[in-house]
């Protein structure tokens, strides 16, 4: 599984857990405890740090897995509908497993593809406009 990723993964700095926290509490309340609402909170830190693409690992039957894939079906809708894959572990064998995880992998690459299309762009359509007032 660990050549489907190719290197796209990177490594930064934690934030403190107050700041995830933080992050998760437009969509979970603060007296929220546990897993659910970290797992939301560094969600939101990887988006702001430019991820392209979001996975929820979980254990079948997890509650606190099922509270954020509901959540982050709604985080991923407002920022630009980032690649989201929700990944279930039963403790079998999935062969299904591979292909969501290529299929992901595929997405949240092409989802940083138009990202850098859309800042190239918005610095094309800045210069016409810086070009036109200049004229």
């Amino acid at each position: 599984m660990e050549n489907i990723l190719n290197g796209d993964l990177r490594g930064g700095h934690e934030p403190r857990v107050e700041e995830i926290l933080k992050n998760a509490i437009s969509y979970l309340p603060d007296t929220f405890e546990g897993e659910a609402i970290l797992s939301v909170g560094k969600a939101i830190d990887y988006i702001t740090k430019g991820a392209h693409g979001i996975v929820n690992a979980m254990p079948f039957t997890c509650m606190p897995g099922t509270v954020v894939n509901a959540v982050l079906k709604r985080l991923r809708e407002q920022n630009q509908n980032i690649p989201y894959l929700n990944m279930v572990y039963e403790g079998i064998e999935d062969s299904n497993s591979i292909t969501r995880m290529e299929a992901f992998v595929h997405q949240a690459r092409e989802f940083m593809e138009r990202g850098k299309k859309g800042v190239a762009g918005q610095g094309q359509a800045k210069k016409e406009r810086s070009s036109h007032a200049h004229a």
